[in-house]
């Protein structure tokens, strides 16, 4: 299990992440899905893919690092794209998923990327993971602070707004 620091969840690699299950009535069918955190990648990342986020068991919805501290990759229904965090330092990251169509993906307020997609989430055995992949695995180091999860579009200037605040304690 992951410890907690002040407020925030702090993976040091040796964990097996924070795991929740009961989550297919809710998730089922939707087809949009919006997503905020803080994230304070640690700059010793361990190489592989560690997962910041996961939906499900199968990786269709991960937020990962890819190889390094600050390089995070979103893979989300068909959709792949990229942005750059800064290790050490707290970034806020936000995607929204609209209507199976459109995905965005924020870092500190910004859009970084973008992609289409169609498809509504289908939750068969839908297992929520941070800081790490069901089992063990792939643990990422460093912090995660306030990750939610909307069932409706909050919105670009929401976001926006969410990266604009001090949400953590860092």
């Amino acid at each position: 299990m992951a410890a907690q620091s002040t407020y925030s969840l702090v993976f040091d690699s040796a964990d097996t992440g924070v795991v929740q299950t009961g989550f297919n009535s809710v998730l089922n069918g939707l087809t949009t899905l919006c997503g905020s955190f803080w994230i304070k990648p640690n700059s010793t990342q361990v190489e592989g893919f560690p997962r910041v986020f996961q939906i499900d068991d199968a990786g269709d919805w991960s937020i990962l690092l890819q190889g390094s501290a600050t390089a995070l990759r979103l893979l989300i229904h068909g959709i792949d794209v990229n942005g750059t965090l800064t290790a050490d330092a707290w970034n806020h990251v936000g995607f929204r998923y609209v209507s199976a169509s459109v995905f965005k993906l924020y870092i500190n307020g910004s859009e970084v990327a973008s992609g289409s997609t169609s498809g509504a989430i289908s939750a068969s055995g839908i297992i929520i993971t941070a800081g790490g992949r069901t089992g063990g695995g792939r643990q990422m180091v460093g912090q995660l602070d306030d990750l939610a999860l909307f069932s409706s579009d909050i919105g670009a200037a929401n976001i926006a707004g969410i990266a604009g605040t001090v949400g953590v304690n860092g």
